[in-house]
């Protein structure tokens, strides 16, 4: 009578090969004491490290990632050439020519990367109405802030930002008056203001030397941005599709002797009261 031969628990048997598992002691398949001590000595390394780096300042739930200065560099590269391919074709078009799409295929993007820099069109937009507005707004600061008389520097600053609107009437005729988005019709209110406070100076260095009589500055400087701006809108749009005829130098001269009689004119009806 043969005996028949015990398989011990835990043990399997295939063949004549055995296969020793402990999944019935231990369903981890491994020794429990030895896991154990690993694991401490993880957490025990884990927490020194985090302890080590907070004593440093250091935040370590953002250490994740860190960009490095040449990531930096190519961001803003990408970022200046969608600017770039947005100002040439609103120097083309104006804001309604502007879309994402044409934008991302000037700057040679895909047109998703085109929202890693700017949340929409709009801001965009506004972005590109900044950028362009800063050079014009520069150019004005310059002339009129310039050494010269008052009058002289009121002069240079309308003439150099009308011939320069002249030069660029696309451009210029979206800066000043294309209907746009309330976001960039914010920068343009803002940027009017700048203007005003350029001219508001020279208006007050006139009347200290005596160039201009005493009037409210800041009242006669948004009336010159004023009629600067409306004075250049109707020779700068564009009818039927067609490029308007502008005479520059008649048109210059015009606005520079309205805004000049404006400020250095007296009052005369106060002088007789």
């Amino acid at each position: 009578m043969s005996r028949a031969r015990h398989k011990p628990a835990g043990k399997r048997w295939f063949g004549n090969k055995r296969s020793v598992t402990r999944g019935a002691q231990h369903p981890d398949n491994s020794r429990p004491d030895e896991i154990q001590n690993v694991l401490k000595l993880a957490c025990r390394h884990t927490l020194s490290s985090v302890t080590l780096g907070r004593k440093r300042g250091l935040n370590i739930k953002h250490m994740a990632y860190r960009p490095t200065e040449k990531t930096e560099a190519r961001k803003a590269a990408v970022r200046q050439r969608v600017l770039d391919a947005s100002l040439q074709i609103v120097s083309t078009g104006g804001f309604g020519a502007l879309t994402v799409s044409d934008v991302a295929r000037e700057a040679g993007i895909a047109t998703g990367a085109v929202y890693k820099h700017f949340d929409s069109k709009a801001e965009l937009c506004a972005e590109v109405f900044r950028l362009a507005t800063e050079k014009e707004l520069a150019v004005v600061k310059e002339n009129a802030l310039a050494a010269g008389s008052p009058s002289r520097r009121l002069l240079n600053a309308i003439e150099a930002f009308a011939a320069r609107a002249i030069s660029g009437r696309r451009l210029a005729y979206a800066l000043i008056a294309e209907p746009v988005d309330t976001l960039v019709d914010a920068e343009r209110l803002r940027y009017r203001s700048a203007y005003a406070d350029i001219f508001r100076k020279v208006v007050e260095d006139g009347m200290e030397v005596g160039d201009f009589p005493q009037q409210s500055a800041t009242v006669s400087a948004a009336a010159l941005v004023g009629v600067i701006s409306e004075a250049l809108v109707g020779p700068l749009t564009w009818r039927d599709g067609k490029e308007p005829e502008i005479e520059k130098d008649e048109l210059i001269r015009s606005i520079q002797a309205f805004c000049l009689r404006a400020v250095a004119m007296h009052d005369t009806g106060s002088e007789t009261d």
